[in-house]
């Protein structure tokens, strides 16, 4: 019969069978109730992680899905523009474009009506011959549209370009054909700002544009090289972004796992160069920003919930 000795009256103590299997019971709750919160806090995790995967994976897709809608527009709307505005009848046989204030006067309702900014036009060897902007004084790089057409004279089909040397905008340039001859090409141009803040309307997930600093004159990431051409929430956002720049060398060697407290909330972000949407894209990064606040206070409740029920039965048993 199992028992154990006592010191101080020199007798033997003995153990009910019905404590004995009240320990192990205690015990065995003990071993399963740590299996438990293990578990559950391993499959909530993981569901959590599984979900972030399949966001970054939709936020991509549905980002290149405005881009690929705005070209499309773009390319329609170059098509009717032409048509409208006889383009290929200003046109002579040398490529020399009869320039008119009347053009000024048909394009100035475009940018308000149609979210264009810059519509050009090229003889077919790809010189300018008519410039219309709608506003002043703003920067633009022509490289983009040229290198455009240096393609399309190969193949002959519309090409897009998605540029941030300046100030970030999409661009698409096509041929103009007069019986069946190329004669030159028009170009618009749209600020991609107003796809950002489409997407973080649509989705409710904060995005950024990082972009190559061009005079030293922007207020940016020294490190990178990079400054912030659009970022939505801009005022808390920013120091979070100058806080990363100081932790990382380049903005693609943020981790798409780690979750970022800020200011209170929680963030993760996924980097994207710019590239990954418009093929042939330089010199930029997209950046998703998530507000994970309420999944982490999840995640982290499940574990308290778990650590409270262990200690429960240890402290019943």
């Amino acid at each position: 019969m199992a028992g154990e000795f006592d010191n101080g009256g020199g007798k033997f103590r003995f153990v009910s069978l019905h404590r004995k299997w009240l320990l192990s019971l205690g015990f065995l709750l003990f071993i399963l109730s740590a299996i438990f919160g293990v578990l559950n806090y391993r499959s909530l995790n993981g569901l959590v992680e599984s979900q972030r995967e399949a966001s970054q994976t939709a936020w991509r897709s549905e980002f290149k899905g405005l881009i690929d809608h705005s070209v499309d527009r773009l390319q329609r709307l170059g098509v009717v523009l032409a048509s409208l505005g006889k383009l290929t009848e200003h046109l002579n046989e040398s490529g020399a474009f009869f320039d008119s204030v009347e053009f000024g006067q048909q394009f100035t309702s475009v940018r308000y009506e149609l979210d264009v900014d810059r519509i050009m036009l090229f003889d077919k060897t790809g010189r300018i011959r008519w410039n219309w902007a709608s506003r002043i004084g703003g920067e633009f790089s022509m490289q983009p549209m040229l290198d455009a057409i240096a393609r399309i004279k190969t193949t002959e089909q519309p090409e897009a370009a998605l540029d941030c040397q300046s100030q970030c905008g999409l661009s698409v340039v096509m041929p103009l054909l007069k019986d069946g001859k190329n004669i030159g090409f028009i170009g618009l141009n749209q600020r991609i700002t107003d796809l950002v803040v489409e997407f973080s309307t649509a989705t409710g997930v904060d995005i950024g544009l990082l972009t190559r600093l061009r005079n030293g004159n922007e207020t940016g990431f020294p490190r990178w090289r990079f400054y912030s051409s659009a970022l939505t929430h801009a005022s808390t956002l920013k120091s979070l972004m100058t806080y990363l720049s100081e932790r990382y060398a380049t903005p693609a060697a943020i981790p798409s796992d780690v979750e970022w407290p800020w200011h209170g909330e929680s963030y993760r972000l996924h980097v994207l160069p710019l590239d990954d949407i418009i093929k042939g894209t330089k010199q930029g990064y997209l950046v998703f920003i998530a507000n994970v606040t309420k999944t982490s206070e999840t995640l982290h409740q499940s574990l308290r919930n778990s650590l409270l029920l262990i200690n429960t039965v240890r402290h019943n048993y």
